[in-house]
């Protein structure tokens, strides 16, 4: 009974086989060389042989791939950049899948009516990375905008624009490159890669753009100008002439000279000598050398002379080449001697300084930057002579700048109103000039302007809006590094 059952069964099987077999050849055929339900990155495809397969895979991603900068669309062709897919490999891993058992399932699934879960061989290719990378160099060199600087612009004589700066945009290479690759291995209408855009902020307002301003200003001046501007917390300086032409130190001077009293006294002055120092400040008339000459009578220990050669090395002390005070103001005799200085010994450019007092606007500058660093508690003075100075005492004499009584003109009329600030001006006939620390939006900074139309008389109504507009510039240059509208 076994026996008979085992022989039928063997005649059914071979009966199937024999039902089926047409059938299986009937639906290899029809398969061609890739195994049924393998997809070659995602693309079903097949072909009766290699050949067939390969050019119907390199036909699907031969085709450009479309690539924006922004919304600048670029075309880039696979041979641009050697891309290619690896064809050959893809097919030798999908026919090793195809295994007879796995072709078995699949042949009994189509006699069935359904299909088994399609298996994928991922795309494989290559590409010229030299060849990508001089592509995106190309484009970026086209595309790409640097940021703009912020920039100064005159409008007239006296009016300048201040223009903020706009950011730039920089292709970002690495970020771009698997953007680029991916848009390759895509097909159709998603053919389409997005290049990675940096954006560039515009640099901060840098202190040559002032300089630049600056400078654009005083060439309205028809004469000399010297101007030195310093930042106090971060040493930046703008520096026009400010240091190879020698003025008449006129009354700018007496400031080295009130600071030569802090430096000899153990206290705070008191009774007739601040009296005279304060008149040396606030007086407007000529009181305020009569007193100036007492204060250095004072120095002198009786003698003027004497006391103006004390203000004179202490200067030297502190590096001072181009200051110096060799007589009292208003000297009628001939110089005591003669100082030369680099300054005043510049051949190409000469104001003809009052040989008995000279100073440059940068010395001058440097010399109040370090009375208000004293009066911080640090700085120079302090630092070189610990027993002579205290900032008690440098900001005492930074009080008594305070009362000078012109507020309204000169580099004090180009600053809003409540700004803080102490200044000490000085007038010849041929020559004005101001030294002023202002306390701006940025922290305290030293401004100084020299003007001088030599041997000709300088007119008030030329010099004095030359000294509010370069102070107002200077003033507007911060506001605008910070943000604020000037």
């Amino acid at each position: 009974m076994i026996r008979r059952m085992g022989v039928w069964l063997v005649l059914l099987g071979i009966g199937i086989g024999a039902i089926l077999m047409p059938l299986y050849r009937n639906w290899r055929a029809q398969q061609g060389i890739i195994p049924p339900g393998i997809t070659l990155g995602g693309v079903p495809l097949n072909g009766h042989d290699l050949a067939e397969v390969e050019e119907q895979l390199n036909a699907i991603f031969a085709t450009p791939v479309a690539v924006y900068y922004e919304k600048e669309r670029l075309i880039l062709n696979p041979e641009d950049i050697g891309f290619r897919v690896k064809t050959r490999v893809m097919i030798g891993q999908a026919r090793t899948m195809g295994t007879p058992f796995y072709v078995a399932k699949a042949f009994l699934a189509s006699l069935l009516g359904y299909s088994l879960p399609p298996q994928d061989v991922p795309l494989l290719v290559e590409w010229d990375p030299q060849k990508l990378d001089a592509w995106l160099d190309e484009v970026a060199q086209r595309h790409d905008r640097p940021a703009r600087p912020p920039q100064v612009m005159m409008t007239t004589e006296k009016t300048f624009d201040w223009r903020p700066g706009a950011p730039g945009k920089q292709l970002d290479k690495s970020a771009s490159i698997p953007q680029i690759i991916a848009a390759f291995k895509q097909v159709g209408d998603a053919r389409v890669a997005h290049l990675v855009i940096r954006e560039e902020p515009p640099p901060r307002p840098d202190i040559h753009v002032l300089q630049t301003a600056l400078q654009k200003r005083l060439d309205h001046f028809p004469g000399i100008a010297s101007l030195f501007l310093r930042v106090l917390e971060t040493g930046e300086e703008v520096d026009i002439h400010g240091d190879d032409v020698a003025y008449s130190g006129m009354s700018t001077m007496k400031i080295p000279i009130l600071l030569t009293v802090y430096k000899e006294l153990d206290h705070l002055p008191r009774g007739e000598l601040r009296s005279w120092m304060r008149e040396t400040i606030t007086s407007t008339t000529g009181a305020g050398n009569y007193t100036a000459n007492r204060v250095l009578r004072f120095l002198g220990q009786g003698d003027p002379v004497r006391g103006a050669e004390k203000v004179t090395a202490f200067l030297r002390e502190l590096g001072f080449r181009n200051s110096f005070i060799i007589a009292p103001y208003d000297w009628r005799g001939p110089p005591p001697r003669q100082v030369k200085t680099p300054a005043n010994q510049n051949p190409k450019i000469t104001t003809y300084p009052d040989p008995l007092v000279q100073t440059t606007a940068k010395e001058i500058g440097l010399i109040l930057e370090m009375v208000v660093e004293c009066s911080e508690g640090k700085g120079t003075l302090l630092a070189a002579y610990p027993d002579e100075f205290t900032p008690e005492e440098c900001a005492d004499l930074l009080d008594t700048l305070a009362q000078n009584p012109v507020r309204d003109a000169l580099l004090p009329g180009g600053l809003p109103e409540g700004v803080r600030y102490v200044h000490k001006h000085g007038y010849a006939p041929d020559t004005h000039g101001d030294v002023a620390a202002i306390w701006g939006p940025e922290g305290p900074y030293v401004l100084v302007l020299f003007l001088s139309t030599p041997n000709q008389w300088l007119v008030w109504d030329l010099s004095n809006p030359t000294f509010e507009d370069i102070s107002r510039l200077v003033w507007e240059f911060f506001q605008f590094r910070e943000g604020q509208n000037p």
